[in-house]
This record gives C-alpha cells, sequence and structure tokens, in this order.
C-alpha cells in the first residue's frame, strides 16, 4: 500500500501519481493549500503518467457534473491521462476532456481495470 501525495510509483509497468486529500487550508486535516495543489498537479500531469490519483473531483459543466473548476483547468490543459476521483459523486463514470484526458469518477462505485494482451 501507498500513500500517494505529490508522488509517483511504478507498479506493473504502469506510473501512477496521486494528490492526497482537497483544496483548503492547511490547518484542517486531509486539506492542501490550493496553488500548491495546483501546483502538484500540473508537475504530476507532466511526468508521463498512465493513472492519477485525486481525492478531489474536477467539475465538468457540459454535463452539468459537480466537482472544483480550478482542477479541471489544469487537466485540460496539461498532456492528457487518465485521472481516477471521488469526493464529488457523479451518476456517469466516465468523461473525456478535449485534450483526450479521461476522468473516472469512482465515488461509490467499484471498477475492476484488467490488463488487456499487447498486440
Amino acid at each position: 500500500m501507498h500513500l500517494l501525495h505529490h508522488e509517483i510509483i511504478e507498479k506493473a509497468s504502469l506510473r501512477i501519481g496521486g494528490i492526497s486529500g482537497i483544496i483548503g487550508r492547511e490547518d484542517k486535516a486531509n486539506r492542501v493549500e490550493e496553488q500548491e495543489y495546483l501546483k502538484s498537479l500540473r508537475q504530476l500531469l507532466n511526468q508521463g503518467l498512465d493513472i492519477l490519483l485525486l481525492h478531489e473531483t474536477p467539475d465538468y459543466p457540459e454535463q452539468n457534473l459537480s466537482g472544483n473548476p480550478k482542477i479541471r483547468e489544469v487537466i485540460a490543459n496539461e498532456p492528457s491521462s487518465i485521472v481516477c476521483c471521488g469526493h464529488c459523486h457523479w451518476n456517469k463514470t466516465l468523461i473525456e476532456f478535449d485534450n483526450s484526458s479521461k476522468v473516472m469518477n469512482v465515488d461509490a462505485k467499484v471498477v475492476i481495470l484488467k490488463k488487456t494482451p499487447s498486440d
């Protein structure tokens, strides 16, 4: 088990990064100052990740999905990745941004990822 907070690990040939907690006052538990969070998010997305794990959810106004608009702006403007998140529940599980980033909302869901054979 790994607590990914501004860190990257490699497991089964996957580069996985993460940010723990949500944006908020640092004197509260599991909160990260906004500028630090967004800076870490940009840095992680520029590290060639296969999967990025976040607790906090980006919003997606095109489909009226709740979340944080600042996180969406960063994800939409950095190299693409698969982002798994929770915190805000969406009835829809998977969305795709114009930059090919995919956001999988796993709040109150079970998701099974399966490796497919290479060609």
